[in-house]
């Protein structure tokens, strides 16, 4: 199992096996040898995201495993069934981290495992020239790309608009594709929105989750619903098509709860689609422990 961030854990034991060695003690690398499970150190975060290459996107090296056992090979036909867009669209990440601690999120099982290693909430952001680089080789190798999804934690960060004018000004020259991205309510402004409406933002997915009680009081989540609400009208005002996230099945809401939630979502201008999700409990999350379930150990 490789534990934390794993670009540099996964090509040393690429590098092992091909020469042969033993890669038990391997970084960032846990395994289970005659019985028993052995933890390395956590390898500290990747301090230059730059640095870490960017998928090739070359199909000729992508294989399926077939429900039959069979390795077949990734055709275009095959990748357009199942990928998403019709594989029209490609996903990319410019960020790690997020500044929300958020208690049933993956991102606040990170921190704690990089805590325990001295290291803090690290959020890192890679140049608009090496973003502009992926996006470019993307677009050379996939045929008849329509869409980027920034799949980012949140495409907007505090104090980062002199990155987000200079993206803008680049992608618009550069790319010219709509695309998607996701947002922290609280940092969607009518200037942020039109800048990057201009360079072709189309969509936007941002986090009402629940109503304000259970994200300040269960999630951890430092959102108002006047907050999220100022965003939607940011939103609705500049046209782009919006997608609001809410979790559903969570024990620690009350009907009340989720009258309060539904009247949120009942003020807000349509159309616009919702995205619900079921609250999972994952381990290693401060709401997992909440719940009863162990800590878990790394």
């Amino acid at each position: 199992v490789c534990v934390g961030e794993g670009e540099a854990t996964a090509l040393e034991l690429a590098e092992r096996f091909e020469q042969g060695r033993d890669v038990a003690d391997i970084a960032g690398l846990h395994l289970r040898r005659e019985g028993q499970i052995l933890r390395n150190p956590l390898r500290p975060y990747a301090p230059d995201l730059d640095a870490i290459p960017f998928p090739r996107q070359d199909r000729e090296h992508w294989h399926v495993l077939t429900h039959d056992g069979a390795v077949q090979q990734v055709t275009d036909t095959l990748f357009r069934q199942h990928a998403a867009y019709d594989g029209t669209s490609v996903t990319v990440m410019t960020t790690r981290g997020c500044p929300f601690n958020c208690s049933y999120c993956c991102n606040h099982s990170i921190q704690q495992l990089y805590a325990a290693i001295g290291e803090g909430q690290h959020i890192r952001r890679r140049s608009v020239a090496n973003v502009m680089a992926e996006l470019e080789h993307a677009r050379d190798r996939i045929d008849g790309l329509k869409m980027v999804v920034f799949s980012d934690d949140s495409f907007l960060l505090v104090k980062e608009d002199a990155w987000l004018e200079e993206f803008c000004r680049q992608y618009r020259d550069r790319i010219g594709l709509p695309f998607f991205c996701k947002a922290i309510p609280r940092w969607v402004t009518q200037e942020r929105i039109r800048l990057l409406q201009q360079a072709g933002l189309e969509q936007i997915e941002i986090g009402l989750e629940a109503n304000e009680r259970v994200n300040r009081e269960v999630f951890h989540r430092r959102q108002s619903d006047a907050a999220f609400v100022a965003a939607a009208r940011v939103l609705e005002e500049a046209g782009i098509v919006r997608h609001y996230d809410v979790i559903l099945h969570n024990p620690y809401m009350t009907e009340q709860d989720m009258v309060c939630t539904a009247e949120v979502l009942l003020s807000l201008r349509k159309p616009h689609s919702v995205n619900y999700y079921r609250l999972t409990f994952f381990p290693g999350t401060a709401l997992h422990e909440r719940a009863g379930g162990p800590a878990r150990r790394c």
